[in-house]
């Protein structure tokens, strides 16, 4: 690399101060794994060094001194590794590099955990607890008992009194079926009469008129004019509709009356946390109504619509409220412990680790094992991950019971492993790795090699889906790079690969075969960081097509760095504008990055931005 086009790391006061700190963790780190011991200057490393890396990306391998491809710094020689009985995945550290190193560790062990689930929520109306009261004849509105909103009313009570000339006229109806059976002999009245008689009285029934109201009216034999509407239950008037002396038909609201004894908490789960909730749990919540005060319900119900702006799902709870302490519209804050009945024998425990044991990079999560019967040796291990649950990680694989997973420094052991030439855990697998060896060199190389111009004109799609890809991971857009990436999978099945001439064949297919993984494994991936996680891989492979063969579209290629992505490793990719649009952090830093060169133009100079 030209230094023309050398990465600008200090652009800030800031910036170098963190280099000279990673370039002083990296120098810890060779100590530690060395025991303490004492080295010779630089001349005489280089004297006998036969592999050379660099400080802030381990993975790179040289056979000579000269430049990191990936940050232009000048490579350090790799030191020899004295423990030949060491497998490539293990190091060992003596008690005093341990103690430096500040490592801990933890058993694996078989146990349920109880996740503690912090929900925002508030307080509403039960909907099976609120009653509209409306007209059940049509009439004049004689008087009006309770005549505002928010008022408490006891259930029976009377709300209105309605003048209503057809009420009249069926209470007569029942007065003269009642006439008709005790002339025709009472309990042996005729069967019409005894059904007219029963007829009139389901009729004021459904008029409005209680049980009560009926005996009454048969007992003293005396129509009402007017004739109360009751409240369905107790509770407090939300709405009031009726106006004395207001005219209304059958079915016109009057009151609407919620009994507030019982309430619902809407609470908001977010969509990880789904696999934890299930109707029954008991939720435990707070208002700032009532400091101290702990209230508790239970889940009624799980909103089977998530929320696709917030990514959350409601949660409904009910909760008893006999003394009226819960108004509608508090906000809460719930607490819901989720986990398995320990007292169930039919249920296994989970094997468990703490969250801080695993390193995850992507799909992968590794962790780092303390040797048995050995202290201060150490295995790195691959592990497949279950649900997190609080601060732990369910292992489905990899893991076994009684085993010591280190807790913190497990950072240091990986970089240690770097250090003495030895695999990464934190690396993809060994195909992987010769793939990422490849495009980078490819990505990075001036070459051109020969291609037709349909092929050119096919590989256009590639492009298109790639900064489509590109402008949805930047803008936190994680549906819309779900569909950049099936749109690039399609542009890929476009390409006719036998057009390629022999010397072209081999990159297509590199590049080919990397972006139908990649784009296979962003259609899986779940979540915005695996999916970006992922997106370096293939911007290496669209690189290295751009550099093989160019473009045809009259647009440029402009190549951005951003050195802090992946914890200060540092990763590129394409744009068409000026402008860094940084893909691995979207709106957390949107600018963070510089402008490297512009491929589709040779004879444009790179250009640079601040690295905001």
């Amino acid at each position: 690399m030209t230094e023309s086009r050398r990465p600008r790391f200090f652009h800030s006061r800031n910036q170098a101060i963190a280099t000279l700190l990673i370039l002083v963790a990296v120098f810890v780190l060779g100590f530690l794994t060395r025991g303490g011991g004492a080295g010779g200057d630089r001349q005489q490393a280089a004297a006998i060094a036969s592999e050379w890396t660099c400080s802030m990306h381990p993975q790179v391998r040289q056979p000579e001194f000269g430049l990191c491809p990936l940050c232009a710094m000048d490579l350090i020689p790799v030191g020899e590794d004295t423990g030949g009985d060491l497998g490539r995945r293990e190091l060992r550290l003596s008690a005093h590099a341990r103690k430096l190193a500040s490592l801990e560790t933890a058993l694996v062990e078989r146990r349920h955990v109880d996740v503690e689930l912090r929900l925002p929520g508030t307080v509403e109306f039960d909907e099976t607890h609120v009653k509209r009261i409306t007209a059940w004849v049509a009439g004049r509105l004689e008087e009006v008992h309770v005549n505002s909103t928010y008022e408490t009313v006891a259930a029976g009570q009377a709300l209105v009194d309605v003048y209503s000339p057809g009420l009249i006229a069926a209470q007569e109806e029942l007065l003269q079926a009642l006439r008709a059976v005790e002339r025709t002999g009472g309990q042996g009245a005729s069967v019409l009469a005894q059904r007219t008689l029963a007829a009139t009285r389901e009729k004021l029934s459904l008029l409005g008129l209680t049980s009560e109201q009926i005996l009454t009216l048969e007992r003293t034999r005396t129509t009402n004019d007017r004739v109360s509407i009751p409240a369905p239950l107790g509770g407090v008037v939300l709405e009031m509709n009726a106006i004395e002396g207001r005219f209304v038909d059958r079915g016109t609201p009057l009151y609407t009356i919620a009994d507030l004894s019982q309430v619902w908490v809407q609470l908001a789960a977010y969509e990880s946390d789904l696999s934890l909730i299930a109707t029954g749990q008991t939720v435990t919540f707070e208002s700032r109504a009532w400091p101290g005060e702990i209230f508790a319900g239970q889940v009624d119900f799980i909103d089977p619509v998530l929320d696709e702006q917030t990514r959350t799902t409601r949660l409904r709870v009910v909760a008893d409220n006999s003394d009226g302490r819960l108004k509608p519209g508090m906000f809460v804050h719930a607490t819901l412990l989720a986990g398995v009945d320990p007292t169930d024998s039919d249920d296994e425990p989970p094997l468990v680790i703490p969250a801080s044991a695993p390193l995850i990079t992507g799909r992968r999560a590794v962790v780092y094992v303390a040797h048995p019967r050995e202290e201060g040796r150490y295995e790195g291990r691959e592990v497949v991950l279950g649900a997190r649950r609080g601060d732990f990680y369910e292992v489905q694989s990899g893991l076994f019971a009684d085993e010591r997973v280190v807790t913190r420094g497990n950072f240091k052991l990986d970089s240690a492993l770097q250090i003495l030439a030895r695999p990464s855990m934190m690396n993809p697998p060994a195909v992987q790795d010769a793939a990422r060896v490849e495009l980078i060199a490819l990505a990075q190389s001036g070459v051109r090699l020969p291609i037709s111009d349909p092929s050119l004109a096919e590989l256009e799609n590639i492009y298109v889906a790639y900064f489509a890809l590109q402008f949805a991971l930047s803008h936190d857009d994680y549906p819309g790079a779900l569909s950049a990436g099936s749109q690039l999978k399609a542009a890929l099945s476009l390409v006719d690969p036998q057009r390629f001439v022999v010397e072209s064949k081999p990159v297509w297919q590199l590049v080919h075969r990397t972006l139908v993984g990649e784009t296979g494994m962003l259609a899986d991936s779940g979540d915005m960081a695996t999916a970006r996680a992922g997106f370096e891989m293939i911007s290496f492979a669209v690189t290295a097509l751009a550099r093989s063969f160019g473009r045809q579209a009259d647009r440029p290629l402009l190549t951005y760095f951003c050195p802090m992505a992946f914890d200060y490793e540092g990763a590129s990719w394409l744009q068409e504008k000026e402008g860094t649009e940084n893909p691995y952090y979207g709106s957390q830093m949107f600018k963070c990055g510089s402008q490297l060169e512009t491929l589709s133009t040779p004879e444009s100079k790179a250009g640079g931005e601040d690295h905001e």
